[in-house]
Order: structure tokens, then C-alpha cells, then sequence
């Protein structure tokens, strides 16, 4: 299936088609309006409707005649389009959450660019009869509101919301590993679905994420810098380990499935025989985008972990709480669970995620300073140029008569 940069590509394309076209009749350009600004909406309400858009949409749908013009009019091809962008942007919502604003903007000035183009085409097209639907007056407030979009150029968008496209699921690694974050920040987010698995498995996929991530930038960077990733990256994979590995007196009850599935795919992305399938470009940069979520994950997972401890929603075993806990509490029995009464288990969970966050944010911050000077070491490498002397020209001159002699020898 198309994805989201090639839907976006293809819905450009319309609207080029749209300018060039010679409209002999209206039909084209007014039929159709229903589909486009319903779509339209559809995707608006996921990365933003501007206030003043709203009601002119709204009116459009209301007003405009539900049948569509010919299926290879850009108008209708248009609403097509919207409608499959609808369809994939929904399809996972949690990819245009973590895309950021500027790529959430971008999308948005694409369908308000597209927007603007198909009205103003409408507007010349309406001159031609006097009885259009919808009315010229919602047309050109449409296109008002909408022209400073159509002055922004069109790009790729620059996170995996651009690669997503319909399918029964996330399949490629930036996708899969925008789909756990989305799910993990979800779940540590939420006061009632909150669970120890939530936090042990997260803090271990950290752990797993900081390991690819030593591996491959240890391969690629056979450089001084390659062990301080290294062991920058060891540190933040041992302290998540540690954070991950709760002891047995603590426990905190609740289902976390969709995490369950989403960690579960994440573990087979991370797989060194699915990573060893990509290029080392892609891998690198891809690895690199995961280490970054993984830092969001990890601001939550803290945050959330000191919200429940403080709350004291933590459980701890009877047992572990000495006896003379059991003797102020005579009904209670050494094996059973209580809310933890104020131990010293909590701070001590939220110190080892503390720390653990403290290295992976160190470690991420070395792995961008290391692609900042790559890059800026490409952009400063000397241009080689060849001496080329009397004495070079002649010997290049003989060698090309040898080889058109061993090709005419050949044939």
C-alpha cells in the first residue's frame, strides 16, 4: 500500500493537474466538493483544524451535492486520495502523536494547500454558470482561509508518520518502534491502567534498544570516538537492566496487552537477523530515531513510577514488612499483600530509574554529537584535484590507445 509521503506526493500531483486544466465545463470542478472537504476533515481532526476552517468545511459538506464528477477529474481524484490519507493516518494515530509538530504542521498545510488549489480552480470554473453548488461565496472564504499554505513547498515529512501506509500492522523498524513508545508513554500516562509490567518491560526494552544501539554504532564507527559510544551505551543498557529487575516483595496488579504486543514486536525488530537485513545507513539513522523515543519512554516511565509510589499504589508482601507490622496487624498473615505503608522499596525503584535515565540521556546526547561531526567531517573534506603535467597527458593518451586496441582485438 501507498504511504503517507507517496499519498501526499499523488495529491500534489492532482493539484497540478488541477491548474493546468482548461475547464470547458463546470461539472468537474464543482462536483465532488462532498468527498474532498469530508476528507479533508478526517485527517484535519487528527493533526489539527484551524478554528476558522471548521465551519466553512462543515458548511461545504452540508451544502455540496454528495455525487462525485468524473473519476479522473482532480477534484474527485482529489477526494480519493484524502480519503485512503484519512484511512492510513488513522489507521495509527499514535504515529502522528509522536511526529512532532513540525511534521503534524506540514501534513496539515498539505490538505490546507490542497484545499486552496481546488477552490480556486472552482471559483474560475463557476463564472461559467450561475447556479453552482456549494455557493461562490463559501468557495472563496475557503480559499481566503486557506492561501498562506498553498506558499509552503512540499516535502517528504522527516519521521516514520511518512512511511506509514494501510496494512495489518506496523512491519518496518522506525514503525514498530514508534508503535511501542506510543503504547509504552500511553499506558505510564494512564492512573488506572498503570502496571508492574508496564514498568519492568519497558525499562527492559530500553535496556534492548540501548544494546542495538551500542552494537551498531560500535560497527560503524571504527573511529576514538566508537568505545565512548560503546560504553556510554553499556552503562545505559546495565542501569536499565537494573531498573527492569524488580524485587520480589514488590508488586503492582493490571493488564497491559496492547504494550504486551507492541514489546513483543519490538523484540523481533530488534532481532540481529531482522537488523542485519537493512543497510547500514538505515540502520544507523533508524537506531538512532529509537534511542531518541526511548528517552521520552524513559521521562515517563520516572515520572509515572514516582506518581504511584507517592501514592503509595505499590503492593508489598506481608512478609517483608517485619513483624512487628504482623503484630499491629493481627488478621493479617505473613503471605498476604498490603499497600505499601511508606517502605523503602519505592525510593529505591525511583533511584535506580533516575539513574538509569541520567546515562541513556548522556549516551543519546554522545551518539547525536558523533552524527553532528560526521557530518560536519563529510562537509570539510578537501576537494582532490590531479596535477596533470605534459608528461601525465602523454601516458594517458597511451594507455587509451591500448585499451581501444585490446577492445578491437577483442571483437
Amino acid at each position: 500500500m501507498a504511504t503517507v509521503d507517496a499519498l501526499l506526493a499523488a495529491l500534489r500531483e492532482r493539484t497540478q493537474e488541477l491548474a493546468l486544466q482548461q475547464h470547458n465545463t463546470p461539472d468537474p470542478s464543482t462536483l465532488g466538493w462532498h468527498r474532498l472537504a469530508r476528507n479533508s476533515m478526517r485527517i484535519l481532526q487528527t493533526v489539527g483544524t484551524p478554528p476558522e476552517l471548521a465551519p466553512i468545511l462543515r458548511a461545504v459538506v452540508d451544502e455540496a451535492e454528495p455525487a462525485d464528477g468524473p473519476v479522473n477529474a482532480p477534484i474527485t481524484a482529489m477526494g480519493y486520495t484524502l480519503g485512503v490519507l484519512a484511512d492510513t493516518v488513522n489507521s495509527h494515530p499514535e504515529f502522528a502523536t509522536l511526529a512532532g509538530h513540525a511534521d503534524r504542521a506540514h501534513l496539515r498545510f498539505c490538505v490546507l494547500s490542497g484545499l486552496h488549489d481546488a477552490a480556486t480552480a472552482t471559483l474560475t470554473a463557476m463564472h461559467a454558470t450561475s447556479t453552482s453548488t456549494p455557493s461562490r461565496d463559501l468557495i472563496r472564504a475557503l480559499a481566503e482561509v486557506t492561501e498562506a499554505a498553498s506558499y509552503v513547498p512540499w516535502r517528504p515529512l522527516r519521521t516514520p508518520l511518512g512511511q506509514l501506509a494501510l496494512g495489518a500492522g506496523p512491519s518496518g523498524f522506525d514503525e514498530v518502534a514508534a508503535a511501542w513508545a506510543a503504547s509504552a508513554i500511553d499506558v505510564l500516562s494512564s492512573r488506572t491502567r498503570t502496571t508492574g509490567y508496564a514498568f519492568q518491560r519497558t525499562a527492559f526494552s530500553i535496556a534492548q534498544l540501548c544494546q542495538a544501539a551500542a552494537i551498531a554504532f560500535t560497527s560503524e564507527h571504527a573511529k576514538p570516538t566508537g568505545p565512548r559510544v560503546e560504553a556510554a551505551l553499556t552503562s545505559a543498557r546495565q542501569d536499565w537492566q537494573r531498573a527492569a529487575d524488580w524485587p520480589p516483595e514488590v508488586r503492582l496488579g493490571g493488564h497491559a496487552t496492547e504494550l504486551r504486543h507492541r514489546s513483543h514486536d519490538l523484540d523481533e525488530a530488534l532481532a540481529p537477523e531482522r537488523l542485519a537485513t537493512m543497510d547500514d545507513g538505515s540502520r544507523l539513522e533508524s537506531v538512532r530515531s529509537a534511542l531518541l523515543l526511548a528517552t521520552e519512554v524513559g521521562t515517563s516511565h520516572e515520572s509515572a513510577l514516582a506518581r504511584v509510589v507517592q501514592g503509595r499504589e505499590l503492593w508489598i508482601v506481608a512478609q517483608a514488612l517485619g513483624p512487628a507490622y504482623l503484630t499491629r496487624h493481627p488478621g493479617t498473615h505473613r503471605t498476604d499483600w498490603v499497600l505499601d505503608p511508606g517502605t523503602i522499596y519505592g525510593p529505591k525503584l525511583i533511584q535506580a530509574v533516575h539513574r538509569a535515565n541520567a546515562a541513556l540521556e548522556d549516551a543519546a546526547q554522545l551518539v547525536d554529537e558523533v552524527q553532528r561531526t560526521d557530518v560536519s567531517d563529510r562537509l570539510r573534506a578537501p576537494m582532490r584535484w590531479e596535477t596533470v603535467t605534459a608528461s601525465t597527458r602523454a601516458v594517458q593518451a597511451s594507455q587509451a590507445v591500448q585499451q581501444r586496441q585490446g577492445r578491437s582485438i577483442g571483437r
